[in-house]
């Protein structure tokens, strides 16, 4: 930064306080807001030498010419402020919601005499009650006209003040959509407790709807309000259909909301389960654009809490989240204040006026003590849950996974970004990565003492299989048991494709054999040796120099890779890990895609029959041989004096047959040496783990 710049000035005015700073480009816009305990260490972070050289700053930098700031008397007020500004100016820089202008909300106007339901797409601060945002309009409209058909609630634009009403109403009431209250067919009392079920039935309180609505026509049986009684019947049905609906999946009184995340290099996906009473009451999913691709998951979290918590409705008393947001201590507080806020408002607004006014009005005669144990009951409300183990952690899965399928769904036709899985950041942590794999392909060779030698290679892009770019490599060697000499063959072949032919040009991050040390240094052979071949260009070195190689042993599941002395390091990794369970994934597919093309060629070789197999020995003199001998099984007990005996059938072609049948035999040996192998460590398996289940 030029000394003669205004920013230093600026820099040494900064007061060591808390407070939001607004990071400005040549323009004047707002590219980026953030919060701090001490505005002066954490602004002049940005401009110091050392930030020029983090790819998450120096992007941001480049484009700042002008900061402010404002002071705030706690880092909780800094981060409330910061969340309201962020919605307001929707900095480049910061966590956005995609499209943020175009998510839709359901809003019910408790603020009116007579509240009626609708759908808007601006969030104000008028004290209505607002449900969202939601990602699809359709989804909107259908809960709008569900709600509203079910309690009876008004959508009109009429503007009802309680003194002035209509001769007759509408067309919704006849239809039974509409409960008539702009006609005075129902009390102002009786409309509000309509209107308070709606709420608790949006929270996901329906075990709360449905005892209230019970409770009210038993006592409108009572005093003999027939219409009524009938009325609340129908309602008990209509919600008793739409509870039947939902899925129990926690303990009853359970509210939470399970937050899934996945992540590509520009753009994160968010799934929200929220689950009330116990029940899953659907989900939502939301994008997310983060420019600055190298931020932590507890950042983007973080960014996605402060935008859609920021209507306390939104807010439940437990989150069950992947990761620990930044802040989270903060954020506990934040959203506990909101979220007693909201419980204060809906008792206002709904029938409680009294005691929120009296609560106010003991903050406002200083009340200092009650009003300090409140903001702490509120900062209890809400709970952070980094589920290990139970239903919470299967809740957790699914939402990761559904938000992975989604993510990749949004990046279709996209092929500069990509999803970016848990396995995936976890195998570029272990194996020491500059960058994070995208394209992993797995080896395996597949053969019976050399016969039908196959190789196999699969491809993992983004963390989930591609069947698509599967190859299979038939082997060329003779028929030898030598499995270096296969996996050389198969990966010579594969990197020379990479470099000449533009199909199979796709950049390859990670190459996993299977095996261990002995596997991974023959790969390591095969680069070496091409890179110190005059056959190539130096653009072309620099591709197979990318490739980063690690192999994975069966029986202990151990990771063998090259660390930067080049010497082989050791790994092992526990079986949760998200990285060795991508390893693992990828081997048993080369494993599975292997033997099935193997048992394939085994097949055809059977059909085919031994005779068949033997290289010069054609139709007609096979025919003579079993003309002579009359079945295979005689054939194979001749010796070559009695094959040669056979008219056409000289005594060097004798000695060949008996040489071939005699190798014949000893493969159908080996093979039935081999199945009584596997069934032995199948068994040792069962018992080892049977034992492990009984410890």
């Amino acid at each position: 930064m030029p000394a003669a710049s205004p920013i230093d000035s600026k820099l040494k005015e900064l007061p060591d306080s808390p407070g939001v700073y607004q990071l400005k480009d040549k323009r004047g816009r707002v590219i980026y807001i953030g919060k701090a305990l001490s505005l002066k260490n954490r602004v002049v972070t940005y401009f110091q030498s050392g930030a020029r050289y983090d790819p998450r700053i120096a992007q941001l930098v480049k484009r700042i010419a002008d900061l402010d700031w404002i002071v705030v008397p706690t880092e909780l007020d800094a981060l409330m402020l910061e969340s309201s500004l962020i919605r307001q100016f929707k900095p480049h820089y910061n966590t956005m919601l995609k499209d943020d202008k175009s998510y839709p909300y359901v809003k019910i106007t408790v603020n009116e005499p007579y509240p009626r339901v609708m759908l808007t797409r601006r969030y104000l601060n008028d004290k209505a009650k607002y449900w969202g945002p939601l990602t699809s309009v359709t989804q909107v409209r259908s809960a709008v006209r569900f709600i509203a058909n079910l309690f009876q609630l008004r959508t009109c634009k009429l503007e009802l003040d309680g003194k002035e009403f209509m001769q007759k109403p509408c067309l919704d009431y006849h239809l039974k959509l509409c409960c008539g209250p702009c006609a005075n067919y129902i009390s102002r009392a009786e409309y509000r407790k309509l209107v308070m079920s709606a709420v608790d039935f949006f929270n996901g309180h329906y075990s709360r709807v449905r005892a209230e609505l019970a409770q009210r026509m038993q006592q409108a049986s009572e005093e003999r309000q027939y219409e009524n009684a009938a009325r609340y019947r129908d309602l008990l049905a209509a919600v008793d259909k739409s509870f039947g609906r939902t899925r129990v999946v926690g303990k009853p009184g359970e509210d939470l909301d399970v937050v899934g995340l996945a992540r590509s290099r520009d753009k994160a996906c968010v799934l929200i389960m929220p689950m009330r009473d116990g029940r899953l009451v659907g989900d939502r999913k939301y994008v997310l654009n983060h420019r600055l691709e190298d931020s932590a998951e507890s950042d983007v979290l973080a960014g996605f809490i402060k935008l859609h918590y920021a209507n306390p409705l939104n807010v439940p008393p437990e989150m069950v989240l992947p990761h620990e947001p930044q802040d989270a201590e903060l954020l506990r507080q934040w959203l506990g204040r909101l979220r007693y806020s909201a419980e204060v408002d809906q008792d206002t607004s709904l029938g409680g006026a009294t005691d929120g006014k009296q609560r106010k009005s003991g903050k406002r005669n200083g009340d200092k003590a009650t009003a300090q144990a409140e903001d702490q009951a509120a900062a209890r409300r809400v709970v952070f849950t980094l589920p290990q183990r139970g239903h919470k952690r299967e809740l957790l899965a699914i939402a990761m996974r559904n938000a992975e399928e989604r993510l990749h769904t949004v990046l279709l036709g996209d092929s500069g970004d990509y999803v970016v899985t848990a396995g995936q950041r976890a195998l570029s942590e272990h194996l020491q990565l500059a960058e994070i794999p995208r394209r992993i392909e797995g080896y395996d060779i597949a053969n019976i003492q050399g016969k039908q030698a196959t190789g196999a290679m699969v491809v993992f892009i983004g963390g989930r299989k591609a069947p698509q770019e599967y190859r299979l490599f038939n082997i060329r060697l003779k028929d030898t048991p030598d499995d270096y000499a296969m996996l050389r063959e198969t990966v010579s072949r594969r990197l020379r494709r990479l470099l000449t032919d533009p199909k199979w040009d796709a950049q390859l991050d990670l190459m996993m054999i299977d095996g261990g040390k002995g596997q991974l240094n023959c790969v390591r052979q095969v680069i070496e040796m091409m890179l110190s071949s005059p056959d190539y260009s130096a653009e072309q070195r620099e591709k197979l120099e990318a490739i980063k190689l690690c192999s994975l042993a069966k029986q202990e599941e151990t990771i063998y890779h090259y660390g930067d002395d080049s010497g082989i390091l050791e790994l092992k990794l526990p079986p949760t890990d998200e990285g060795l369970r991508l390893l693992v994934a990828a081997r048993d597919e080369a494993h599975r895609y292997g033997n099935a093309q193997h048992q394939r060629l085994r097949d055809k070789a059977m059909k085919l029959g031994v005779l068949d197999t033997i290289p010069g020995l054609g139709p007609i003199k096979r025919g003579a041989l079993l003309a002579h001998f009359g079945s295979i099984k005689r054939i194979r007990e001749a010796t070559a004096e009695e094959l040669a005996e056979v008219e056409g059938i000289a005594r060097h072609l004798a000695e060949h047959i008996r040489k071939y049948l005699d190798r014949d035999e000893e493969l159908e040996e080996a093979k039935a040496e081999i199945k009584r192998e596997m069934k032995i460590r199948r068994f040792r398996r069962h018992n080892d783990e049977r034992d492990r289940d009984g410890d």
